[in-house]
């Protein structure tokens, strides 16, 4: 850090700029080395670890990849590759979102069935009162709620397992969308199909059902929205 550096509200946005600039770059240079050396050990892992991640590549994406790598003579980084493949494809983009139970803010019990094909897309926010990144992430959420009410309805899930946290919690963040409780035999019963490892755990479904983005980043969510 350059002590003397320009610390105005200008040199922050100058310095955000070149910032996501520079990244944009150094992204562009790493895909385009991946691309034309797919074969090589390295790009093999980095295809391989793109393959975990869920509702992220369509069955035509996962067998490109598949044809990009198979010239790499390890059998064993291959045998790798064919795992991550079957996760990936247990977690197709695009694939029919899984029903499941929760309860509403008055103790009413619901299905998510309820809320989605009504002509918007659908935002779930699993969090929990106990967890930061989550907290974190409710400005964005509430930004994302202002920008996107015409087209998307957000339903967040908490999954705190004590009642009273998971009010004072909401009472705190002033969350203005939708507010839903899913205690252990509820969450539990949506870990798997949705390949829950850890909170915010965000899904985004289409108006027909089907599972157009899933992650834990907001951010990454919002540029996800602008092109919807």
């Amino acid at each position: 850090m350059d002590e003397k550096r320009d610390t105005s509200p200008e040199g922050q946005k100058r310095l955000e700029e070149v910032y996501n600039k520079a990244f944009g770059e150094h992204a562009d240079a790493v895909r385009k080395f991946q691309e034309d050396h797919a074969a090589y050990h390295f790009c093999t892992g980095m295809w391989t670890n793109e393959l975990y991640t869920p509702f992220a590549h369509t069955e035509a994406e996962i067998q490109e990849i598949w044809n990009k790598v198979k010239t790499n003579n390890s059998p064993a980084r291959l045998d790798a590759v064919r795992k991550a493949m079957e996760y990936a494809r247990k977690y197709v983009k695009g694939k029919d979102y899984t029903d499941f139970a929760l309860l509403d803010t008055e103790g009413n019990r619901h299905n998510m069935s309820e809320y989605i094909g009504k002509g918007k897309y659908v935002l779930i926010d699993f969090w929990a009162s106990w967890c930061v990144p989550c907290r974190a992430a409710i400005p964005i959420v509430r930004e994302i709620y202002k920008k996107y009410s015409d087209k998307v309805d957000i339903y967040a899930i908490s999954i705190d397992q004590d009642e009273k946290a998971w009010r004072q919690a909401m009472e705190q963040e002033k969350m203005e969308w939708n507010q839903r409780y899913a205690p252990d035999e509820m969450f539990q019963a949506v870990v798997e199909p949705y390949s829950i490892k850890g909170i915010p755990h965000m899904v985004l479904i289409d108006p027909q059902g089907k599972i157009a983005f899933v992650g834990h980043n907001a951010l990454l969510l919002t540029s996800v929205l602008d092109n919807i």
